[in-house]
C-alpha cells in the first residue's frame, strides 16, 4: 500500500509539472506575438475594468493583433470582464487581424468570438468573398456570400430562398441590372396584397425600387405596382 501511495504522489507531481510547463509555453507563445511595452500606459488604469479594457483594445486595434486582448483577465461567471475581452477581440478582427481566425474555434465562448464570426467579419471588412469559404456553418456562409458576391452564379448555389433572394437583390443593385430582380421568388403559399388590393411580390418590388432609385431611372419604376412612390423618391434626389 505504501508503494502505491508513493507512486500516486509521484504521478500527481508529474501531472502538476506538465500543467505548469504547458502554461509557461502558452504564455511564452502569446507574449512573443506582442510587444508588452506598448501596454505599459494601460497599466495605470489596471484597477478600472472599463478604462483598462478600452486602452488594451486601442492597442490591439492599432496593431491589428487580437493577442493583445489576452492580457485582459477573465473571471468565471463575471459577465463584464468576459464581455470586454470579447469586444476587444472583435475590434481587433474588424481592424484587420487576418491571422487570428485560424486560432479560434467554433465552440461558443464568453470571452472570444467564433471562427465563423471571425471569417465573416474579415470577409466583410476586406470585401473579399474568398473568406466566406472558410465559414463552416452553411447558413452563415450563404449569408456572407450574398453580401459580397457580384455574381448571379454564386446566388444560384444558395439553398435558402430568403438568402438567395437577398443575394439576387444585392447583385442587381451592384450591377445596376434590374432584370436580375426577376429571379427573386416568393415563398410557396404566401400571398401578399398592397393597399389597393393588388397581389405583389414584395421582395421583387423592393429590388426593382432600389435599382431604379440608385440609377435615378424613373423608367424602371414603371415595372412596379407602386410606380408613384418610386418616381417621387427619385425626384427628391434631384
Amino acid at each position: 500500500m505504501f508503494i502505491n501511495f508513493f507512486y500516486g504522489i509521484q504521478l500527481m507531481k508529474a501531472i502538476m509539472m506538465l500543467l505548469f510547463v504547458s502554461m509557461v509555453l502558452i504564455t511564452a507563445c502569446t507574449s512573443s506575438s506582442i510587444d508588452i511595452s506598448l501596454l505599459n500606459h494601460c497599466n495605470i488604469n489596471e484597477d478600472d475594468l472599463v478604462a483598462h479594457s478600452a486602452c488594451v483594445k486601442e492597442v490591439a486595434v492599432n496593431n491589428k493583433n487580437a493577442h493583445y486582448c489576452d492580457v485582459l483577465p477573465i473571471k468565471s461567471g463575471d459577465y463584464w470582464s468576459n464581455r470586454y475581452k470579447l469586444l476587444c477581440y472583435e475590434a481587433a478582427i474588424s481592424a484587420g487581424d487576418l491571422n487570428i481566425c485560424k486560432e479560434l474555434s467554433n465552440t461558443r465562448s464568453d470571452d472570444k468570438p467564433t471562427k465563423d464570426y471571425c471569417y465573416a467579419t474579415i470577409a466583410s471588412e476586406t470585401r473579399n468573398k474568398d473568406f466566406c469559404d472558410e465559414i463552416k456553418n452553411n447558413i452563415k456562409k450563404s449569408e456572407c456570400i450574398s453580401w459580397l458576391t457580384t455574381s448571379q452564379e454564386d446566388c444560384t448555389k444558395i439553398s435558402q430562398m430568403i438568402t438567395r433572394n437577398s443575394c439576387y437583390s444585392n447583385v442587381a443593385l451592384i450591377k445596376g441590372d434590374v432584370t436580375i430582380c426577376s429571379k427573386i421568388e416568393q415563398p410557396e403559399g404566401l400571398v401578399v396584397y398592397n393597399n389597393e388590393g393588388i397581389q405583389v411580390n414584395p421582395e421583387h418590388e423592393k429590388c426593382v425600387r432600389k435599382v431604379a432609385i440608385n440609377l435615378s431611372d424613373t423608367s424602371i419604376c414603371e415595372q412596379l405596382v407602386d410606380k408613384k412612390s418610386c418616381i417621387d423618391a427619385i425626384n427628391k434626389k434631384e
